[in-house]
């Protein structure tokens, strides 16, 4: 007790009326300690306990909204998010066709679901994502299965032919000598090599496509191209080309195709590969009337030309281009680019390429030379691959050089009708082949008839 309000001072008949007296001094303290915290935080309501300051209520806000953001993007809109989105695409776009899985609150578009779904289902109803579902696993797969019958039925048939056998095999390995955005020659393949096929050449890197032209990108630049004077315009000059930019063609049944064979049906865009081989060019880029590095034209990004005689479409040719195969040229450079109206009058973009390497290039007499040095006069051919003719001379020279062998005479004598070596059909001592059968039926009645004559006499 305090000081005034001690029980020993006053005599035990006052205990009442100190009590209440303390009981009062007591109240006023505590009530002017409240008064004293209302006056510091004038933004709580001692009614409701609520905050009614407009500042204070922004910065909780503030704060509220910031720990509710995705840590991974922020809610940027423009960003695609797995985490806060949907977790097939990441796309942000049409909330009102996203699905929230009632079990992992994992978000879907209707669209992206393996077995999609055209509407949206009941509310009342519950949805579960494909890792959560309940649904027997049989009654899953055939749902699946159904639907992708469903989708191959729908798409677009190809009746088209593109080519057979090992025209359109894909490559089975990848080069890692360099990256897939290399500029300029690759590491040990010398100007003249000759590959068979398109995916062999894909394989070592030198133009990794295995139907396109042009290999770029259309922010930096384009790394090879391969020529077959398969455009109309398209006019080789050896050391100079110039070459025609890719698409706006069909092959005569309604499908676009790349640039060999087909004609011209629309206009050619300056986008995509066509942008990327002007941006090799040394001059400022313009995709209305094109651009002319002029006497700068060496400064311009090199551009790895192969030179391909396989274009069945090709209806000329030229005196550079290998009989078969894909040959790599040397390195060119872009001197100029500019749109032009070809005989059908469609926009086709046209390119000038000269060509700057210091090695000798494959035609001339020094690059012949080269050629003959290296060993590069053959075309690289996949393994076990022989070409047509090659083989039936190889099986003739292989028979007349089994017929010398003791295996040949061995194979005789125990009566097979086939050598195990070259597989040539034997012919038995007395006895004509199967094949003759005519002949053999003509003989045996001559024989017969001669044979009754005899014992006629």
């Amino acid at each position: 007790l305090k000081d005034e309000h001690t029980l020993f001072t006053y005599g035990v008949r006052l205990n009442n009326v100190l009590q209440v007296s303390i009981r009062a001094n007591v109240e006023k303290e505590i009530l002017e300690s409240e008064e004293s915290v209302e006056t510091d935080n004038p933004s709580i309501n001692p009614a409701s306990n609520e905050i009614t300051d407009v500042a204070s209520l922004q910065l909780i806000e503030a704060i509220t909204a910031e720990e509710e953001k995705c840590k991974k993007c922020k809610d940027n809109v423009k960003v695609r998010c797995r985490l806060c989105s949907c977790v097939e695409c990441g796309g942000k776009d049409s909330p009102e066709k996203q699905l929230i899985c009632d079990e992992c609150n994992k978000i879907y578009h209707l669209w992206c679901i393996p077995i999609p779904l055209k509407e949206l289902p009941a509310e009342e109803d519950d949805w579960y994502c494909p890792v959560c579902k309940n649904e027997d696993q049989e009654t899953i797969e055939s749902k699946e299965e159904m639907h992708l019958q469903e989708k191959k039925s729908k798409q677009p048939k190809c009746s088209g032919k593109w080519g057979r056998g090992l025209s359109c095999v894909g490559r089975t390995k990848v080069s890692e000598t360099v990256t897939k955005d290399h500029f300029g020659p690759i590491p040990g393949i010398q100007v003249g090599t000759c590959w068979r096929f398109r995916f062999q050449a894909s394989e070592v890197g030198i133009h990794t496509p295995l139907v396109a032209g042009i290999h770029g990108k259309e922010k930096i630049g384009a790394y090879s191209i391969v020529f077959s004077c398969s455009y109309d315009g398209d006019i080789d000059l050896g050391h100079e080309i110039y070459y025609t930019g890719s698409g706006g063609k069909t092959d005569g049944e309604g499908q676009m195709r790349c640039r060999v064979g087909g004609r011209q049906v629309k206009d050619q865009e300056l986008k995509k590969c066509n942008k990327a081989l002007a941006m090799n060019c040394h001059a400022a880029f313009n995709d209305q009337i094109g651009a002319n590095a002029g006497k700068d034209w060496r400064l311009g990004k090199p551009v790895r030309v192969l030179r391909s005689g396989n274009a069945r479409g090709s209806k000329k040719r030229s005196l550079y281009l290998p009989k078969t195969g894909v040959r790599y040229d040397g390195i060119y450079k872009v001197v100029k680019y500019w749109p032009e109206k070809n005989a059908s009058g469609f926009i086709v973009w046209r390119y000038f390429l000269r060509r700057d390497d210091k090695s000798a290039a494959p035609w001339t007499k020094e690059g012949k030379a080269r050629i003959k040095k290296f060993a590069l006069n053959r075309c690289i051919v996949p393994e076990g691959w022989m070409e047509k003719g090659e083989s039936s001379l190889k099986r003739k020279l292989q028979s007349d050089n089994c017929e010398s062998r003791c295996c040949f005479d061995e194979s005789r004598k125990q009566g097979i009708d086939v050598c195990p070596i070259c597989r040539k059909k034997l012919k038995k001592k007395g006895i004509l082949p199967k094949a003759n059968a005519n002949l053999r039926h003509i003989l045996d009645v001559i024989i017969n008839t001669s044979t009754a004559a005899v014992g006629v006499h």
